[in-house]
């Protein structure tokens, strides 16, 4: 999982032009109810992840992590 995770940041720093920040932040993975009532204040919600900036964490749903063989901390 880190792999990963550290090859899509540096994608999207090659992309963007952002600068590196030197570190990974959090993953956590939520349920996709826990990310609707978050960012969308409802049931119906398109989200599949966000980052939170206060925490430095990424919120992915559960159904993608799981594939990734994490195992979901919030729900």
């Amino acid at each position: 999982m880190d792999f990963l995770i550290q090859s899509l940041f540096v994608w999207a720093l090659t992309l963007t032009g952002y600068e590196d920040p030197n570190y990974l932040p959090d993953i956590k993975a939520v349920s996709h109810q826990t990310l609707a009532t978050t960012l969308c204040k409802s049931s119906y919600c398109t989200a599949v992840a966000y980052y939170d900036k206060n925490t430095e964490t990424i919120f992915l749903i559960t159904v993608w992590t799981s594939k990734l063989m994490m195992e979901p901390v919030v729900s």
